[in-house]
């Protein structure tokens, strides 16, 4: 229940930066979620577990990919610049899949796509609030700066989920 009202009010907050990031906020979420549960669930077979629940989110970031009509990271590279971006930072947040690799890419891919690019959608795992302020905040501000770009980064932790960063 408390997961629920978090999601509407999040949903809410992006949707006065932009409704159609909010839209696709609200269309992977649940799918996030149940993953999460699912996840938590297999948490209890050791590192098979661990296994089978990063297979479960490589197969959802997979699938958003498929849709084509938004840029996906991780995904493939050398894709063509979509109005949209959806990250998904679900591993440690040092490693390579976690927010700082996930963080670079998106960045590296907002140099890149900035004409194009509209919204940037990161789902994260961890959160580093200190590591965040000193490497990577200022580039977020930069380029939210621009009043045709939005940024939110949304954390799932096991205290439910939260806004951590929307550009003002």
């Amino acid at each position: 229940m408390e997961d629920i009202e978090g999601i509407i009010k999040i949903s809410r907050q992006i949707a006065e930066k932009d409704a159609e990031l909010a839209s696709l906020f609200d269309s992977i979420i649940g799918e996030v979620m149940s993953a999460k549960e699912e996840r938590r669930n297999l948490g209890n077979y050791g590192s098979r577990g661990a296994k089978q629940s990063k297979t479960i989110i490589e197969e959802i970031a997979s699938r958003f990919n498929r849709y084509g009509n938004f840029n996906v990271i991780p995904g493939s590279a050398g894709t063509s610049c979509h109005a949209y971006c959806m990250c998904f930072a679900f591993d440690k947040w040092q490693a390579s899949k976690g927010f700082r690799g996930i963080g670079k890419s998106t960045i590296e891919y907002w140099l890149s796509c900035s004409k194009i690019n509209k919204g940037t959608l990161i789902l994260s795992y961890a959160w580093d609030e200190i590591d965040f302020i000193e490497k990577y905040k200022h580039a977020f501000d930069q380029y939210a700066n621009e009043p045709t770009h939005t940024i939110a980064v949304i954390l799932i932790s096991s205290r439910g989920i939260s806004i951590q960063y929307l550009n003002n």
